[in-house]
């Protein structure tokens, strides 16, 4: 069973809040010692991993750059 740690995130640019995502404590050790985010992290989805990279959380995105879907 993984520990799982909670790792704070940087400033979000679209709402300026910090956000957090619990991630598991292995993947945290890999990501720590180098391991690229999706590497490290592969059960959480591309939006967690983003929050992850640059802060920005998942309605942000979405508010920013839409939801990939044509209208």
């Amino acid at each position: 069973m993984s520990t799982a740690v909670i790792v704070n995130t940087k400033t979000c640019f679209h709402c300026g809040k910090q956000g957090s995502v619990v991630v598991s404590g292995e993947g945290y050790l890999k990501w720590t010692a180098g391991a690229f985010v999706q590497e490290a992290f592969p059960e959480l989805d591309k939006e967690m991993r983003e929050q992850l990279i640059s802060g920005t959380h998942p309605d942000c995105w979405i508010a920013m750059f839409g939801d990939g879907h044509d209208e």
